[in-house]
């Protein structure tokens, strides 16, 4: 049943709760979605392997909203927000949601990694170099050696570099 499948996100098999989404996301269901959509948005602290488990079948299943992509985005877990990053696209809705989120700057470093690699994907503007030469020069960023290595290749990609390589 749905309800068992959806129990079954928050098993402590990896296989299991894979198994359970899988099922989740071929139902097609509007069930399915609606029920999800709740335990993403649900207030449990501990239901995070449920969660991300959940934004991924939203993502497959083309239900996930902006107002649940956001509630996802600036969750107070760095797990659920680093994967919703990942679920982004890199159109304007997807921008709005990035920019909006403040996952730029976020205190889990491996988050704010995977936000430098989403910010890859965007198509440079401007702003965007502005805000890679910003990045080039924050200390946190200089101080750990994947966040250097990201703004490094963001400089390269939006050709926003602070120096000249050679």
């Amino acid at each position: 049943t749905i309800d068992s499948q959806i129990n079954a996100l928050g098993s402590g098999s990896l296989a299991e709760r894979t198994i359970a989404q899988r099922l989740l996301a071929l139902s097609e269901n509007d069930i399915v979605s609606n029920n999800v959509r709740n335990v993403l948005l649900s207030t449990d602290t501990e239901q995070v392997p449920e969660k991300i488990h959940s934004l991924w079948i939203l993502a497959g299943l083309g239900k996930l909203d902006a107002k649940t992509h956001q509630a996802a985005l600036i969750s107070k877990d760095a797990k659920l927000r680093r994967n919703a990053i990942r679920a982004l696209g890199a159109d304007k809705a997807a921008q709005d949601l990035f920019f909006g989120s403040g996952v730029i700057s976020d205190p889990d470093l491996n988050t704010r990694l995977a936000a430098f690699v989403k910010l890859s994907d965007f198509p440079t503007t401007p702003e965007i170099q502005t805000l890679v030469k910003k990045l080039a020069s924050d200390p946190v960023v200089k101080n750990d050696e994947w966040l250097a290595e990201a703004a490094k290749m963001l400089g390269k990609k939006h050709k926003a570099l602070n120096y000249k390589e050679g």
